[in-house]
Formats: C-alpha cells, structure tokens, sequence
C-alpha cells in the first residue's frame, strides 16, 4: 500500500507524458543535424562548441566542409569563371611569344607547359 502511494504520482506522469508525445520511433523532429543523412561530405570540426560563465554564453562548433571547398578548388582550377572564353590558338600564342614554331610552347589549361 505504501509503495503504490509513493509511486502514484510517478504513473500519473508518466501517463501525462504517454498521452503529450507521440512514441520515440514516429518524431521526426528528434537529432536533427547539420549535415543531410546521405551526404557523403567530409566536416572537419576547426572549433568545438563550448560555453563559458556556467552555461550563460553558449558558442556553437565551427565546422568546414572540406569536400566543398576541394570541389570549388577544382572548379576554379578548371577555369571555372572562364569556361565560355575560348582559348587562343597555338599560332596566335607562338606568334605573341614570339617562336617561329607553333608547337615549340605548349598551352594547358592552367598555363605554359615547359
């Protein structure tokens, strides 16, 4: 009899809290994270989060997309900005440089091949 006492407020609660929420497997709403599920980017934590003065000033982690900025790395090493801009020719080239053959200076897209 006094356990069933001692305990009534605690089912009380429990069976508030059962009819407030739904069941754990049908929120969605729970562990929402930054990074979408199926992305296969790598974060790279430059700084974690932290809090200083007991918990009043909260700082969020800094996180970089390294897979990102490999990504736009390799699009501006690909001419990106410049894509619709023709390359010069190999005798227009030779001729500016000033090499009476044309294939004597070769032209990659990142620049002079010597």
């Amino acid at each position: 009899a006094w356990f069933a006492l001692l305990y009534s407020p605690c089912l009380h609660c429990v069976y508030r809290d059962g009819s407030d929420y739904k069941v754990l497997s049908q929120r969605k709403e729970l562990f929402l994270d930054a990074r979408p599920r199926r992305s296969t980017d790598f974060l790279c934590t430059v700084m974690p989060g932290f809090s200083i003065c007991l918990g009043t000033c909260a700082i969020d982690p800094f996180r970089v997309n390294c897979s990102l900025l490999l990504r736009r790395f390799r699009w501006l090493i690909q001419r990106g900005p410049c894509r619709g801009v023709p390359l010069p020719k190999e005798n227009e080239v030779a001729m500016t440089v000033g090499l009476s053959e044309p294939r004597a200076l070769l032209i990659s897209p990142v620049g002079p091949v010597v």
